[in-house]
């Protein structure tokens, strides 16, 4: 077996303390500490050292039932700065690469699978794709074959990862890295904001229950689209429902109103920042005027609720909720919300490597944002409400 990490020393303080306790052969005490227990260490002739690394040791081979064969299995520690020459001509059963190589992955990852290619061996690597996508990765995501498998873990995966955790590191991560570090997925300077198939997010209209609180968020315009997203939220799978959409250029609030209102009077609309500008010529504020025009308008606009980090208007704190939740089956579209998929499929950020979000045709993203952002504890229920209206039925028949 071998262990290879990318640096000597990233393969002396990562995998060899990993497996074997500690970083420092030296401390030869400490030598089975670790994953693999001292009990199976061969303290004789089997273990090689140079300094403070570990070059190679042997330890037990159990067979399937647990039973101590009598015999050792060697494992050896290399690193891909030492070359591909002190590889070469080796055959070896199995190999876990830990991280992805800089430079050349794919020569590296080619160099790994022929030492493996005479013994029907194995290679497995793990690692976070910190150097973005590269030739590997996207032959794992091709493959359709079944000859290469590819996990993916998120931090929802791992029950030591509290929220608070969670926020503190996100907070120390430039946000175009955050699904990096948090899902796993190869970071791109550039590229979709959701870069998912819309099959993986829509669904088919169907009832509301009338237990589920909804929410409508808008995203104003007068020269350009005026938006509104309606969701719905599942409390018990913590699952967020986009259901409905409205789009329209030119209308004053009054001629917005005749189109929102039908969907449901006591259904709360959250308006962006911008809404509490003053008209200078009236003195109003949009908020106020949405008010006066009879919807059910919060005074309180958009805000994120605990914010991750920055701003509690920041966009990026939006997107990586929305992105993970869609990820882990948690966000979904209803399928007649063309608008909002359309949005989604063209929403991108920027290739000049600031990694930020291209502010053209969004519209109907922020809209769907602060409705999604804002439907969890701001949202309102119909049961909570004291009439019946015709948009609920609506909702009701997957209209």
């Amino acid at each position: 077996m071998w262990v290879v990490g990318n640096t000597s020393d990233s393969t002396r303080n990562v995998l060899q303390k990993e497996l074997l306790g500690t970083s420092n052969a030296k401390m030869r005490e400490e030598i089975g500490t670790g994953t693999i227990p001292k009990k199976d260490i061969d303290f004789g002739n089997g273990l090689t050292t140079d300094g403070e690394r570990v070059k190679s040791l042997k330890v037990k081979f159990y067979n399937s039932k647990g039973e101590w064969t009598g015999t050792y299995s060697e494992i050896k520690f290399y690193s891909v700065g030492q070359g591909q020459g002190t590889m070469m001509g080796q055959n070896v059963n199995f190999i876990w690469m830990d991280e992805f190589a800089e430079h050349d992955a794919d020569e590296v990852h080619n160099q790994l699978v022929t030492r493996v290619g005479t013994t029907n061996g194995q290679v497995v690597t793990t690692g976070t794709p910190e150097y973005g996508q590269n030739s590997v990765i996207e032959m794992f995501q091709k493959n359709e074959d079944g000859g290469l498998y590819l996990q993916t873990a998120s931090w929802s995966d791992c029950p030591h990862f509290t929220k608070g955790m969670m926020r503190d590191l996100l907070g120390a991560t430039p946000k175009s890295k955050w699904r990096m570090r948090a899902m796993g997925e190869p970071f791109f300077a550039g590229g979709l904001v959701y870069d998912l198939d819309p099959s993986e997010y829509t669904v088919t209209g169907f009832e509301i229950p009338s237990h589920w609180k909804v929410l409508c968020g808008m995203d104003l315009g007068y020269s350009h689209d005026t938006t509104a997203v309606w969701t719905a939220y599942d409390a018990k799978s913590d699952t967020i429902y986009v259901i409905d959409e409205y789009s329209a250029k030119g209308r004053t609030p009054e001629e917005h109103a005749r189109f929102i209102k039908p969907k449901g009077e006591y259904i709360p609309i959250v308006l962006p920042k911008d809404a509490l500008n003053t008209e200078k010529s009236s003195g109003y504020t949009a908020l106020k005027r949405y008010q006066d025009v009879g919807l059910n308008v919060l005074n309180d606009v958009f805000y994120n609720p605990e914010a991750i980090s920055g701003h509690a208007q920041d966009v990026e704190n939006g997107i990586h909720d929305i992105g993970i939740r869609m990820m882990e089956g948690r966000f979904k579209i209803f399928s007649h919300c063309t608008q909002v998929i359309e949005g989604i499929r063209q929403y991108r950020r920027k290739t000049d490597g600031s990694g930020k979000v291209v502010r053209v045709d969004d519209d109907m993203v922020d809209a769907m944002r602060y409705s999604a952002m804002s439907v969890t504890h701001r949202g309102k229920s119909f049961d909570q409400s004291t009439a019946a209206h015709v948009s609920y039925n609506r909702w009701k028949k997957g209209q």
